[in-house]
């Protein structure tokens, strides 16, 4: 069977809320980040919010630049200004 591009964000979002290891799940985000698909990219930042919340924790070292990175990113940037806004809600 071939995955097809239309599954990864869904997949991605099971995988934050059901996958226990949540550091393999937020690098595998961060290794999409950067991905041509907007949605595979705005379910990343969408991911570290869920593992933000559902966890109590993230690596905010490594995910910080990639959120500032999408920031610039006209189809990310509201969803990764309202990740840093629940980052600080769920870890601080």
């Amino acid at each position: 069977m071939v995955a097809k591009i239309e599954d990864i964000p869904l997949t991605l979002i099971r995988l934050a809320y059901y996958e226990p290891d949540w550091l393999w799940v937020q690098d595998l985000c961060i290794s999409l980040s950067d991905h041509k698909d907007k949605w595979v990219r705005r379910a990343c930042v969408t991911c570290f919010s869920h593992l933000a919340r559902i966890h109590g924790r993230i690596e905010r070292e490594k995910i910080n630049p990639v959120l500032t990175r999408l920031l610039d990113d006209p189809d990310v940037f509201g969803y990764a200004e309202d990740t840093l806004e629940d980052l600080k809600v769920f870890l601080e």
